[in-house]
């Protein structure tokens, strides 16, 4: 279970230092306390961090195509960062999935009152 989580708490703190490098420290600081999330077990706190990765991975996509474009423009090399902030996008994509699994829903019950 818990090596299910782990990724995803990467992710989430590679996603908030992308924001503080981009000057958005509340997001920076959403990002970095969103894995207290695994402390709360209820699976409301498992579909916020799913959504949170989820947008995480377009943000990672509209970053690549962004600097991609940008770094065309100047005749600098952007091949190996297109790759790099791809393989980012995919492993937090993973990152859902791997919430997604039937132990992380275990650990995470469903609450019918």
């Amino acid at each position: 279970m818990i090596r299910y989580g782990i990724p995803a708490v990467f992710a989430l703190l590679l996603m908030g230092a992308h924001f503080f490098r981009a000057g958005s420290l509340v997001l920076a600081a959403a990002c970095a306390l969103l894995p207290l999330l695994f402390l709360v077990r209820r699976r409301i706190a498992l579909r916020i961090m799913q959504c949170a990765l989820a947008a995480g991975v377009l943000i990672w996509i509209h970053t690549a195509a962004e600097l991609t474009l940008i770094r065309i423009q100047l005749g600098a090399p952007w091949l190996r960062m297109l790759l790099i902030l791809t393989a980012v996008a995919l492993l937090t994509g993973l990152c859902v999935l791997l919430l997604n699994t039937s132990k992380m829903k275990q650990r995470f019950p469903k609450h019918t009152q």
